[in-house]
């Protein structure tokens, strides 16, 4: 029997990719969560981009990209998906 996605837990793994948190582990997951991780990924990355000063515009853009591809890749694999943003206040701690 083939283990499960660590990600979905429903579907069989079949790619091995680096912890998407950072730890030296890898993660067993499915084709279709693969390419869900890689969409997070570049939202999250967006969303940092975005803040600074001189990469408003790209940043903006990755945003946009990565929302609509998850948007499309949870209708086309029938996956759920749900993302969530938390900021910190310029100046607070």
């Amino acid at each position: 029997m083939k283990e499960k996605c660590v990600y979905c837990g429903e579907r069989p793994a079949t790619k091995r990719i680096p912890d998407p948190n950072g730890s030296l582990e890898t993660w067993k997951v499915c084709e279709g969560c693969h390419k869900v991780i890689a969409q997070q990924q570049k939202l999250a990355l967006g969303h940092i981009i975005g803040r600074s000063e001189h990469g408003r515009e790209f940043g903006s853009k990755m945003v946009i990209e990565a929302e609509q591809e998850l948007k499309r890749l949870a209708e086309k694999e029938g996956l759920n998906s749900f993302s969530a943003y938390m900021f910190k206040k310029a100046g607070k701690e």
